[in-house]
């Protein structure tokens, strides 16, 4: 086999996870507890590509099977938000790993105009899943706590191919 090249198989292609789920025109904001504290974005998702993946509740992307015990996933999210109220407020988003905010080193940051602008973000994220691990993007307002509506986002997981069967 000739160096750099990756020999595929359908048994390796059949392996790789891939989950993909994406957002458009929602108009649900998402209402924090106070300044600063994340929440979960609101809104309807649809999963659009499940292989290895499923989404059993909106904005959730579960890894629901594997030949092997973990896997290491190329994740991300594009997001489009408006901020409802005061503008001028640094939002934040985060990716979330099975409900805790303080896994993943995913953060994405953007400060709002003076009026109810649409912004976008993106972040890129490494994270290690196992079965029945899921990740979910989440937002906080940390200058007033004004609520923040996610317009669209599309969110995915791709796994990373390995030579050499378990990993």
């Amino acid at each position: 086999m000739a160096r750099g090249y990756l020999l595929v198989n359908d048994d390796y292609k059949a392996s790789v996870p891939m989950g993909e789920l994406y957002m458009a025109g929602n108009d649900v904001p998402t209402v924090f507890t106070d300044t600063g504290v994340f929440a979960k974005i609101l809104g309807t998702t649809i999963l659009s590509t499940g292989l290895l993946f499923t989404s059993p509740v909106s904005n959730q992307l579960m890894y629901s099977e594997c030949k092997c015990a973990t896997q290491h996933l190329h994740c991300g999210a594009t997001i489009s938000f408006s901020l409802t109220g005061r503008g001028g407020a640094i939002v934040e988003f985060r990716a979330v790993k099975n409900g805790n905010i303080h896994i993943l080193p995913s953060i994405a940051v953007n400060k709002t105009g003076a009026g109810n602008d649409i912004r976008c973000v993106s972040s890129h994220f490494m994270v290690q899943l196992s079965v029945g691990d899921y990740i979910e993007m989440w937002v906080a307002n940390n200058t007033n706590g004004s609520p923040v509506t996610v317009l669209n986002m599309s969110m995915f997981a791709y796994g990373l191919p390995f030579q050499g069967g378990v990993h």
